[in-house]
Parts: structure tokens; C-alpha cells; sequence
């Protein structure tokens, strides 16, 4: 509406002031060079000004448009050739896709001739064509060209990167993901790959660093990065301790066993570092706080050590404090029955056996209860009651992997499937996988009946 008003107000400008110059039109003397005078009318000059205006402008349009038609032809050509060339390498991916390497293979030397073999869409089709035909030397060789352009930089280093994973060559990987880290540190798979081959490599230090990185670009949560920065911490003090560094080692393990309270390997392995330094109350403190929190087989082996010879009426005494720690839980249950039956202090077993069915046992536990009863009160009507829990009681918890299922007797950081962090703590299915580590370091599994392992025990 308002260009409409604006037009109307310039027209009507233009048209009054036309009318003014005609209506007041005086004669214009033009005195010429040799002196003759001309008389003209100042509107005719007006009139003949803007006509060669309008001339001088569709004499130049025509000359425009007559003389730039070879450069507009030109131009349409290759903007044609273009589009064809796109187009090609859009159905040569598609071929790609569909594993028709022949098909791949002749639209891309169909997408060189109409881009050029520098042309980053065909460089793209002409590496994936070549893997499709298993050529990696030609892939490389692609994904290398691509390097030296930067909006393909990224694009070959991971075709470069998956090259190099899907051969083997894991020091080459590394190589090409720290690369592709220092120019892209904020692209998600860059810091995903990066991280996965330090842990592989077992370069803990360097992926500890690259846990804020996965965090930063969302990657993982915030509670699974501290979790990973337990992990690490606690290789890292593994690897101290091997190397004699016994003191940065236990601060690396209390450090994990703080970050994840329910990781019991760590604050184990934390307690017996400190043992071996002589610091008898932060080991048997670390123990107890995990206990707290998380009871687990691991912490008990670590808090029997801390008194390897002691008598069993010293050991029952001193796993009152586990005990009081976390009575509820029916780990700490069963392993104070064991030691009260031990020690001879049957009447504290038989007081802590009564308290089983509300700890929500699992089978092991309630088998011990069992065995316990039977040891003191063998005519016990509670036997039967124990015996018909068993059907319904979860298996004892186990190390199980999170990706393939399988129990695994002890915690490491990589599970069957080479993935770090794939084990968990609970309890596993009734029939589940175990897992055994073979001498060559192999996995080896064979299936078992959890629910009939442990009634039968």
C-alpha cells in the first residue's frame, strides 16, 4: 500500500511539473562556437534529453544481450554440465548403497568426465566405489584428495580413519583421529573415535582428558562421564601400582572409588594399596564407607585381608562393622552368618537368618540360610519355607555384560565384544552365558543354569 501511495505522489510530481515547464516555456539562446545563436525551447530540450536517454539505454540492452550471448551459453553449459554431473554422483551413491559395485563403477567415471576427478562429490563416489570393490589402495588414495581440500578435509580423514579400522591398523586410526581431533574438536564422532582408541590403546591419562570432551559436545551425560573418569582413574592406578608408584596410585584409586561410591573394585583395590603402605584405618575406612553403599564379594575379600591370620572369633567381631554399616542388605547377611557360623556363634546366626526373607535375598543367600539352619536346627520349620523362596529368588549378582549378556567371573574394562565399560554389577538372568578369560587372552563361553548352579550347591 505504501510503494502504491509512492507511486501515485512521484507521477503526479512529475506530471505537474511537466505542465509548469510547457505552460512557462520561454525561449533558451544557445550561443554556438562561431558565434551564431540559436533559439531553442527549454521543454523540446527536456523532451529531446530524456528520448536520448531512453535511446543511449535500448542501444545498450540490445548490444548486451547480442554480444554476451556466447558467455551466457558458456555458463548454461557448465551449470548444465553441473547439475549432471550431481546427478550422476547421486545415482552412483545409490548404486554404492545397494552393493552394485559394476553400476557404482561406471557412473563414477561418468561423474569425472562431467565434474573432474577433483570435484569433491565425485571424489566421494570414487572412494566409495573403490571400497565397494575392496580397493583400498584406491580409496586412500581418494580420501587422501580430499584432504587437500578443506571442505573434504573432514570427509577423507574418516573415510582414511574407517580404512585404517577396518584393516587392522590401530596405531594408523590413532594417528588419523588425533588429527581429525586437533582440526574438528567439536564434531561428535571425533572425539567418540578419538576417546575409543586411547582406551583401546590403553592410554589412560590422554583419554581421562578426553572425558571433558565427550561431555562438552553431549556425547555422554553427566553421570556416565563421571563414571568414565572413575574408570580411567582406576587403570591409572593399576598402571601406577605395577610400575611401583605406590603412593600416586592410591591417590588415583581413592579418587575413582570417591567419583563412583558403587564401584567396588576400586575402593578394594584402593584399600589394599593402602595396606601395603602401612595405613591400616583409610584401608579398612574405604572398605567400610563402600560397604555402605554398595556391598559387594570384592570388598569382603579386600576387608578379610587387611587380617589374614586373625582367629575367626576376632573376624566375626570385626565384621560387625560391616554389619552395622548396612545390615538390610542380603550380601552382608550371608557373610555374617558364615562368619558367625565360624566362630561359633550360632545363636547370632540363627538371629540373622531370621532377618533373610526381608532382604530380598537371592539365591545364594538363601541357600546359605539354609545350610546354616540345617547346621544349627536341623528340624527347623523354616527350612521348608527357605527351600520354596528359592524358586522365585533372583541369581546372585554378577559381572554382566550390557551388550551381549554374558557373565564375566571378575570386573575388567573390556567386555567380550572388545567395547570398554560394558559390564555391570546385578543380577543376571536365570540362564545366562559365562564368560571365562583364556590364557591367550581370548574369551572363551559356555552357557549356564544360574537358578540350578546354585540349587544344587
Amino acid at each position: 500500500m505504501l510503494r502504491l501511495l509512492g507511486f501515485f505522489i512521484v507521477t503526479g510530481a512529475l506530471m505537474f511539473g511537466a505542465a509548469w515547464i510547457f505552460e512557462n516555456d520561454n525561449p533558451l539562446q544557445i550561443r554556438w562556437f562561431d558565434g551564431q545563436v540559436y533559439d531553442w525551447s527549454l521543454a523540446w530540450l527536456i523532451v529531446a534529453g530524456v528520448a536520448f536517454a531512453l535511446a543511449a539505454v535500448v542501444i545498450y540492452e540490445l548490444l548486451r544481450i547480442v554480444l554476451g550471448y556466447p558467455v551466457r551459453w558458456w555458463r548454461k553449459r557448465q551449470v548444465n554440465r553441473q547439475l549432471d554431473g550431481l546427478r550422476t554422483v547421486t545415482r552412483g551413491m545409490m548404486a554404492v548403497a545397494a552393493g552394485d559395485g559394476t553400476q557404482a563403477k561406471e557412473l563414477r567415471r561418468e561423474s569425472e568426465k562431467l565434474l573432474g576427478e577433483r570435484e569433491p562429490a565425485a571424489l566421494l563416489l570414487a572412494a566409495q566405489a573403490a571400497e565397494l570393490d575392496d580397493n583400498h589402495e584406491v580409496a586412500q588414495l581418494k580420501y587422501r584428495q580430499m584432504l587437500r581440500q578443506r571442505p573434504t578435509a573432514l570427509l577423507g580423514l574418516r573415510g582414511l580413519l574407517h580404512d585404517a579400522l577396518a584393516t587392522g591398523d590401530m596405531d594408523q586410526a590413532l594417528t588419523l583421529a588425533r588429527r581429525a581431533y586437533r582440526e574438528y574438536p567439536y564434531t561428535e564422532w571425533v572425539v567418540q573415535q578419538l576417546f575409543d582408541l586411547l582406551v583401546h590403546h590403553r592410554l589412560w591419562s590422554e583419554a581421562l582428558r578426553r572425558v571433558d570432551d565427550l561431555k562438552l559436545n553431549r556425547v555422554v551425560e553427566a553421570d556416565q562421564a563421571q563414571r568414565l573418569r572413575a574408570l580411567l582413574k582406576f587403570m591409572l592406578a593399576q598402571e601406577r601400582a605395577e610400575k611401583g608408584e605406590l603412593q600416586e596410585a592410591l591417590k588415583s584409586a581413592m579418587d575413582a572409588a570417591k567419583r563412583q561410591r558403587s564401584f567396588a573394585p576400586a575402593a578394594a583395590f584402593a584399600s589394599e594399596l593402602a595396606n601395603r603402605l602401612d595405613r591400616k584405618r583409610q584401608a579398612r575406612n574405604v572398605i567400610e564407607e563402600a560397604w555402605a553403599r554398595a556391598p559387594h564379594p570384592r570388598l569382603v575379600e579386600a576387608y578379610a585381608a587387611l587380617e589374614p591370620d586373625e582367629p575367626a572369633s576376632a573376624r566375626f567381631a570385626r565384621f560387625e562393622r560391616l554389619y552395622n554399616r548396612n545390615a538390610g542388605h542380603h550380601l552382608t547377611q550371608r557373610i555374617m552368618i558364615e562368619a558367625a557360623l565360624a566362630a561359633g556363634e550360632t545363636g547370632r546366626a540363627r538371629s540373622i537368618v531370621r532377618e533373610v526373607p526381608g532382604s530380598n535375598p537371592t539365591v545364594g543367600t538363601l541357600q546359605t540360610a539354609i545350610d546354616a539352619l540345617k547346621q544349627v536346627e536341623p528340624e527347623s520349620p523354616r527350612i521348608p519355607e527357605f527351600e520354596a523362596l528359592l524358586t522365585d529368588a533372583p541369581a546372585d549378582e554378577a559381572w554382566v555384560c550390557q551388550r551381549t549378556g554374558q557373565v564375566l567371573p571378575r570386573w575388567q574394562p573390556f567386555g567380550p565384544t572388545g567395547e570398554f565399560d560394558t559390564l555391570r554389577w546385578q543380577s543376571p538372568p536365570k540362564v545366562a552365558t559365562f564368560v571365562a578369560a583364556a590364557p591367550s587372552g581370548s574369551f572363551g563361553a559356555a552357557t549356564m543354569d544360574l537358578e540350578a548352579t546354585a540349587a544344587s550347591a
